[in-house]
């Protein structure tokens, strides 16, 4: 549906692709379309092997801390810290 959406002739929102973070300029709400998603992916596993985070998975990280706390203290202190070490990473090893 989202193709047909973003290739139809008809406004179906006045927001485009760029609001849910697939172009460059903004957004609403991202769409992590990677997989695994942002809540099953191993961080620094992933870096390692050439996939650093995206954006969407680093605003994942970055906006658990409320209202609903899906993680504890500690997880997400843990999480936090292998985002931020996988970002280092990604910066001087990348895939292809």
């Amino acid at each position: 549906m989202n193709i047909a959406v973003m290739y139809a002739d008809v406004p179906f929102s006045t927001m485009g692709p760029d609001a849910m973070g697939f172009l460059p300029g903004g957004f609403t709400m991202l769409h992590g379309v990677s997989k695994p998603k942002s809540w099953r992916k191993k961080f620094l596993r992933s870096a390692l092997s050439g996939v650093p985070p995206g954006h969407s998975d680093k605003q994942f990280v970055a906006n658990l801390d409320g209202p609903i706390f899906p993680y504890s203290k500690a997880r997400l202190y843990r999480m936090r810290l292998s985002t931020n070490i996988a970002a280092l990473i990604g910066r001087f090893y990348r895939r292809g």
